[in-house]
């Protein structure tokens, strides 16, 4: 299997990285035994069931969804397959897959070739952050390693988890890996920051039981390296944060003290999700998703069900965070959580109305590692 530690700190010599050169970025992960595939696979499907138990509902205010729905716990009608009661993916999804499909050409991040395949085919809801490293890449013929943006949205974070499949038995190079799929579109610190901390925690939640998992470790430990890979640099929210910690202020600051600090506030004062929605936000800026999202996880940690149910129901980017929330409690519990609905009505479209394309390439990903 290639390594890309060496192409990351030559684009870092390079200044062609906005982010810290941290140590973590090149540090093998832990070693830990090899996991059972019922939680690599429930990582990949919490991720495209969270996405497509969301997408058919995403637009709009928390409050006018529930009112019109009700409490989201399956898939709604779907115009892309008559208005079957089936997952359709969005860009969460579709993104996602076509690294996987990378990864299973090529056995690694290939990301000249990833760059490729994000350009090859229609994205249902592309962000704008993608679209614009696509005119850069395929338009204006920008070099993949000069074509992301630096936006601190989450249009990367969303799809980074199978970043983690092929090195399962290869553990060097993990988080060097999670830091060239987010430049390539989001080139920006928070993001590739958000991106290394969410792949350490999957890390962590492939190889251990909920029983095992200090939730104020791990938040201390994702707050960590977000704030050592974003350097210092100030981040700001792009709403008051009405959260008793704050007074009632925009935020300018450290990130990854605000996430520590948000989320061990929801945890200890017993926030429901709707409550951490209203004081801090769920949009698709990473200042809102990423403690949203770790709340949701860390406050959920023996229910992962209802941890996606949340996701689904009571934040405003609800495809995406559901989707973050369905690999990391998919990565912590294992396929067997996941309804049987859920699994049987996912389409698992990755292009087109390629449907079972999700399935086939998680099977493939099995007969691989088992190899």
């Amino acid at each position: 299997m290639d390594n890309n530690v060496e192409t990351v700190r030559k684009l870092f010599s390079k200044g062609y990285i906005n982010c810290k050169e941290d140590e973590i970025i090149f540090r093998k992960p832990k070693n830990y035994d090899l996991p059972k595939f019922d939680k690599i696979e429930g990582m990949l499907l919490g991720l495209a069931i969270g996405d497509s138990l969301g997408n058919t509902s995403e637009s709009g205010s928390v409050g006018r969804r529930n009112k019109r729905y009700g409490i989201i716990k399956s898939y709604l009608p779907n115009k892309h397959l008559g208005m079957k009661r089936k997952g359709f993916p969005s860009d969460d999804t579709q993104l996602a897959f076509d690294t996987v499909e990378v990864f299973l050409k090529n056995d690694y991040l290939n990301v000249k070739e990833l760059a490729d395949v994000f350009c090859s085919h229609h994205i249902y809801g592309i962000g704008k952050t993608v679209m614009a490293f696509i005119k850069n890449y395929k338009d204006k013929k920008i070099p993949w390693y000069k074509a992301g943006v630096k936006m601190s949205s989450n249009g990367a974070l969303m799809r980074i988890a199978p970043v983690v499949v092929p090195h399962i038995n290869h553990p060097m190079g993990l988080y060097s890996d999670a830091v060239l799929d987010t430049m390539l579109t989001h080139n920006d610190s928070l993001a590739i920051a958000s991106s290394v901390a969410y792949v350490d925690m999957l890390w962590d939640f492939i190889h251990k039981q909920s029983g095992e998992i200090d939730k104020e470790e791990q938040l201390k430990k994702f707050s960590k390296i977000v704030s050592s890979i974003t350097g210092g640099e100030t981040c700001t929210t792009r709403r008051e944060v009405d959260d008793g910690l704050f007074n009632n202020d925009i935020y300018s600051g450290d990130a990854g003290i605000f996430i520590e600090k948000c989320v061990n506030l929801g945890l200890k004062e017993k926030w429901k999700t709707i409550e951490f929605h209203r004081k801090i936000g769920s949009g698709a800026f990473l200042m809102e998703t990423v403690p949203t999202a770790l709340f949701i996880i860390l406050n959920n940690i023996d229910e992962p069900r209802q941890a996606i149910i949340e996701s689904v129901n009571y934040t405003r980017d609800n495809d995406t965070i559901a989707a973050i929330v369905g690999a990391a409690v998919g990565a912590l519990h294992g396929k067997k959580f996941l309804d049987n609905d859920w699994i049987e009505n996912l389409s698992g479209c990755v292009k087109g109305n390629d449907e079972g394309a999700v399935q086939r390439m998680i099977k493939e990903v099995s007969n691989r590692l088992e190899n």
